[in-house]
């Protein structure tokens, strides 16, 4: 039987790094990578299926950084001229509705990191303008002529195959090599070995807790399925939605 808080102290005491549960060799290299790119200036690129992590590991970066502030944008939550405005800003006129000016990502976290999330999803327009700012640290808001400086850095991050969409034509091959400085490969959960029962531990003392339920004891049987009977398409994030669902229902 787990005891929840004893157990999730003692997962992140010998298990976590940077809040992050693992220790499978994939883990630990990425883990190792952290601390050397945390300080440097150039961008990073976080590649990896939907739900292994990539802004946690983004987030870990951050506070190892010294760096303020962190913004997280998803690229694929907005069209092209929506994602120009949230990054870049816009100068009051600039189009219907902006009545007053209205600064972007990379004027409000001018000192900070930027995590841009599923960079996949950027249109050829945006990229390029994105390529701009990594080499030359300027931009233009929308609608305005005057050249804005940053000091920002970019953490980017990719869950389909950023190569083949580079091979394809898709993804400019110039702002992949410019985001590839530093790049970190974060395995799918199906890759990660005894990490799988490591996080569904925590997992069900996290939500034992949170929920005021007894605990929850993963047996055998539920650990060989939990290992090897599925193949884990969401990943961590699928495995913490299956482990909240057994805790609410054994505690029914």
């Amino acid at each position: 039987m787990l005891n929840p808080l004893k157990d999730m102290q003692t997962y992140k005491r010998d298990h976590g790094r940077y809040g992050i549960i693992g220790e499978s060799p994939r883990m630990l290299e990425a883990f190792s990578i952290i601390p050397r790119v945390a300080s440097v200036d150039d961008p990073i690129l976080i590649v990896g299926e939907s739900g292994t992590g990539k802004e946690k590991i983004a987030k870990a970066i951050h506070q190892e950084s010294g760096r303020s502030p962190f913004v997280a944008i998803n690229c694929g939550a907005f069209n092209e001229s929506t994602l120009e405005s949230e990054l870049f800003g816009y100068a009051r006129g600039a189009f219907t509705g902006a009545l007053n000016d209205k600064k972007g990502v990379f004027e409000s976290a001018y000192d900070g990191n930027i995590f841009l999330d599923e960079i996949l999803a950027m249109s050829p327009k945006m990229q390029t303008d994105l390529l701009r700012v990594l080499q030359e640290n300027e931009y233009r808001r929308v609608g305005d002529t005057a050249i804005m400086k940053t000091n920002a850095r970019v953490i980017a991050a990719a869950s389909g195959n950023i190569d083949e969409a580079v091979a394809k034509g898709t993804f400019a091959e110039a702002l992949f090599y410019r985001l590839a400085v530093f790049p970190i490969e974060l395995p799918p959960l199906r890759e990660r070995g005894n990490d799988i029962l490591l996080l569904a531990r925590y997992m069900c003392s996290k939500y034992c807790q949170k929920y005021n339920k007894p605990p929850v004891s993963i047996d055998d049987q539920a650990s060989n399925l939990l290992q090897n009977g599925y193949h884990w398409p969401g990943n961590v994030r699928e495995l913490e939605t299956v482990m909240r669902r057994v805790v609410l229902h054994e505690a029914e």
